[in-house]
């Protein structure tokens, strides 16, 4: 049996080399004057050299701060700017010295770059804060991997699911939820996974209501390496917003009743005659404002239902024509104090007035909608501009587009058609654009909006030349 003394060896030397080589930091052997007897390929490569371009070079040329090799108590960790095809570049230096030996190598030098150290730092520390601040977080946070599995969670999440972060770490998200859930929470995952981008939804747990958003994290590679998941309690938003449509029903109810009845009386009284013409002119006045209020309240009980889904059209022939020369008249008071030309056009030509566009709809609703979206168009432009209202068709649709040279701002460009997405316009409520869409939606077709500083906003609206029921 061979003993200590028949194991098999390894050159010293070779095996130096060997793992000089395999070291991931840069490192230089230099002799007593500082000239470089050695460097390694990580040396090579951080400072984008080959080895003959160092090889008995002076340390102290390759930069401001190099200098420090030849110090004979060097100070520890010392910055340095080393030159490369590329540029400078800051790097640490470590020095070490050496017994002299046979081959006169003195001191050995480290270099390390810094924006490596400081981004494993930052990292760390990042870590640390992000887990500080999602503990902190009311909404629950996890991220998953493809199958479902919790890569991490903070506290409150684990909190939902009766458990820790401790206990979630590493188990199927499965463990805590009913499989049907878990199958359909899986499905979305799946989705973010293969299209790579974020999903919003909600849904209705034992009388909660949650608000889920799923957002792709992005892997190395570019691909979708893992899911983060942010579930909020919205169960008190959907109260309140529950509890605001009953009072605005029950307010809008108590106004529509006596109004009602204002307007019926206004119209007896002139029916009825013996009036003199100041009294008459008055009556008529009162009537239109009268009817003029009574209109905007159906319009909203209207839009209410419709945001419930609970409202069913009526449509009748609409001349969209004449439709929008009442739009136009309403709005020419505007109009004329910003000195603005108005200008239509219906298939690239001039579009007169007296020429009819039947479409089917609710001519009230369609009123409300393009008066939204031109008296929009008409406030954001410029003095002394043109506002453009273009027809054109487009498949089974009309595509009517108002053109303006304003610019939506950037802060409710992502948001113009919300409800009370509203960059601070004096008295604008946010309702506008928004009820725009709705009534389109109900009509069978929809609202989009393209802007840009060069461009200015377009506002499109697609409506079926007969209504889809």
């Amino acid at each position: 049996m061979p003993g200590p003394k028949d194991s098999p060896t390894v050159e010293a030397p070779a095996f130096a080399a060997r793992l000089l080589e395999a070291l991931p930091l840069g490192l230089a052997v230099l002799d007593a004057s500082g000239r470089v007897l050695y460097a390694n390929s990580a040396l090579h490569h951080l400072l984008r050299r080959s080895g003959d371009d160092l090889s008995g070079r002076d340390f102290v040329e390759l930069g401001p701060g190099a200098e420090v090799v030849l110090d004979p108590h060097p100070p520890g960790l010392a910055m340095a700017r080393l030159k490369t095809p590329d540029g400078p570049r800051d790097v640490f230096l470590d020095v070490a010295q050496l017994p002299e030996g046979p081959d006169g190598a003195v001191r050995v030098v480290l270099v390390r770059g810094p924006v490596e150290r400081l981004a494993e730092e930052r990292l760390r520390r990042g870590q640390a804060l992000a887990r500080v601040l999602l503990d902190a977080e009311d909404d629950a946070a996890l991220l998953l991997d493809v199958d479902g599995s919790v890569v991490a969670v903070n506290r409150s999440g684990a909190a939902r699911f009766g458990s820790t972060p401790e206990e979630m770490h590493g188990r199927s998200l499965a463990e805590f939820i009913p499989w049907n859930l878990f199958e359909e929470r899986l499905s979305r995952l799946h989705d973010v996974f293969c299209l790579g981008r974020g999903l919003r939804f909600e849904d209705e747990r034992d009388g909660r209501h949650l608000e889920h958003n799923f957002w792709p994290v992005l892997g190395r590679n570019g691909e979708v390496a893992l899911v983060a998941a942010f579930s909020r309690d919205i169960t008190e938003q959907h109260a309140l917003a529950r509890l605001r449509e009953d009072v605005e029903r029950i307010a809008r109810h108590d106004i529509k009743s006596p109004l009602t009845g204002i307007v019926g009386l206004v119209r007896t009284l002139l029916r009825d005659g013996g009036l003199s013409e100041r009294q008459r002119a008055l009556l008529l006045a009162m009537g239109e404002a009268g009817e003029q209020v009574l209109n905007i309240l159906n319009t909203s009980l209207d839009l209410l239902r419709m945001e419930q889904g609970d409202y069913v059209l009526s449509p009748e022939p609409v001349d969209l024509s004449e439709l929008l020369g009442k739009v136009e008249s309403l709005l020419d008071p505007l109009i004329r104090r910003k000195r603005l030309t108005l200008v239509w056009r219906r298939e690239g030509r001039a579009w007169p007035g007296s020429e009819r566009c039947p479409i089917m709809g609710e001519a009230r609703h369609l009123e409300t909608l393009f008066t939204n979206l031109l008296k929009n168009a008409i406030e954001a432009s410029p003095p002394d501009s043109r506002v453009s209202v273009s027809l054109e068709p487009e498949q089974e649709f009309w595509s009517l587009t108002i053109h303006n040279r304003g610019c939506v701002p950037e802060a409710v460009r992502d948001r113009f058609f919300e409800k009370y997405a509203t960059a601070d316009k004096p008295g604008g409520t946010g309702l506008g654009t928004y009820s725009a869409r709705l009534i389109a939606k109900t009509h069978g077709g929809s609202v989009r909006m393209r802007t840009s500083d060069p461009e200015g906003t377009y506002v499109s609206v697609l409506l079926p030349r007969s209504c889809r029921l």
